[in-house]
């Protein structure tokens, strides 16, 4: 059986051997249903999704009683924090979860062997250990997602030439700035928070009204930039897994 990693140490470190583990296949969803009399059927509101819960079986093994209760306590030094931290398997281990021990440990033992459950609450998706990159100085490129949900992406241009104004695209979504650039700005749109800077000063007032940050779902999307070639741009993202 595969291990885990948790707060940056594995379980095998800590002296723990994974029996089983129970990961969703996807998490729960908080959608409402709203049943309205003299109606077929209900009216669905789709909602966000809820924690992703993991659990996980494992036995320890001591020396003595006494070495049993040393590991325990190692081991609730190792599973006990005060914010979500990753949570990585043997099994996947290009891939990992947001996560936070949820309740009490319970160990049943017997003579120097003991054996309890862990329970993870988590963020609901599964995170790239590896953040993706690409880089381009014409106005276009395709940008190819292979997670299972949408990623935001964060996408920072250099200007190489004078420009009135700057426009990103993306499949109807159009972020654009209108403001004096130079050669050496540099314009950072960050869509996981919904911000915009130039030369690290925030710069939300210079985005026109029409502009939306966004996110690209599954497969392959084309990314345009406008004026053309005054820009060299670079776009960073982290694909998620549902």
């Amino acid at each position: 059986m595969n291990g885990f990693v948790f707060n940056g140490s594995h379980c095998g470190t800590n002296n723990v051997i994974m029996l089983s583990v129970d990961r969703s296949i996807l998490p729960a969803s908080n959608n409402v249903y709203l049943q309205v009399p003299n109606r077929d059927g209900s009216y669905l509101f789709d909602r966000e999704l809820s924690d992703r819960i993991i659990k996980v079986s494992c036995t320890v093994f001591g020396n003595s009683t006494i070495d049993l209760a040393l590991i325990a306590r190692q081991i609730s030094g190792w599973i006990f924090t005060k914010q979500r931290v990753p949570l990585i398997f043997d099994d996947e281990p290009d891939k990992y979860y947001m996560a936070k021990y949820d309740g009490a440990i319970g160990l049943s033992q017997i003579a120097t062997d003991g054996e309890f459950s862990l329970t993870f609450r988590c963020e609901p998706y599964a995170y790239s250990l590896v953040n993706k990159q690409q880089s381009f100085v014409n106005s276009a490129i395709e940008v190819a997602n292979v997670g299972t949900a949408p990623m935001y992406p964060k996408i920072t241009s250099t200007f190489i030439a004078s420009a009135s104004e700057y426009n990103l695209w993306f499949e109807g979504c159009n972020m654009r700035l209108v403001r004096s650039f130079v050669a050496g700005d540099v314009v950072v749109i960050d869509n996981a928070i919904s911000k915009v800077t130039v030369n690290g000063v925030n710069a939300m007032l210079n985005l026109d009204l029409s502009s939306r940050f966004f996110g690209i779902g599954s497969g392959v999307h084309a990314l345009n930039t406008t004026p053309v070639s005054v820009a060299n741009t670079t776009i960073i993202w982290k694909e998620r897994w549902l």
